[in-house]
């Protein structure tokens, strides 16, 4: 959604394609709703229930076709962004040497309070499985405090040119 609406503030004409019922499904009904009626008012056009069923190139631009509620929709571009999920980067975060257990997917280990299995140390939101908010790492080591934003390292994303 962010690259949606920062290409679309670029003068790009922009649509977005969900699979789900609605934009950020993990939200409440009445946030998704308030985010799809400020993309639109932005000029972004939102698909929600729809299955992509073919991608084709077609000379300068690339075809999209869904299936929406039976019925067909076509829409065409000069590029396409897959936004195919999120997962956590915290491979090179050195989380081993700190002794911090993560998962098999690399989840960090919490609790109920957000506390991993080393004293003094917090991990918050996408490193943390199953976060329904933004993505940003804090994690408090020793007496300081380091913001480690990882954002930009988190969401899977391919870009097609036609």
């Amino acid at each position: 959604l962010e690259f949606g609406q920062m290409f679309r503030r670029f003068g790009s004409e922009v649509a977005i394609l969900e699979a789900g019922p609605r934009l950020i499904q993990r939200e409440d009904q009445d946030v998704s709703d308030a985010v799809r009626d400020i993309l639109e008012a932005e000029g972004v056009r939102i698909h929600a229930g729809v299955k992509v069923t073919q991608l084709a190139k077609q000379g300068e631009e690339i075809l999209v076709t869904a299936d929406s509620a039976g019925k067909s929709v076509e829409i065409r571009g000069s590029h396409l962004l897959f936004a195919i999920g999120r997962r956590p980067n915290t491979s090179d975060l050195g989380l081993d040497k700190a002794g911090v257990a993560v998962d098999a997917r690399g989840y960090i280990q919490v609790d109920d309070q957000l506390r991993t299995n080393v004293a003094g140390i917090w991990a918050i939101v996408m490193a943390k499985a199953r976060s329904p908010t933004p993505p940003i790492t804090i994690l408090k080591l020793l007496p300081q405090i380091f913001w480690i934003p990882i954002w930009s390292r988190i969401i899977q994303a391919r870009v097609v040119r036609a």
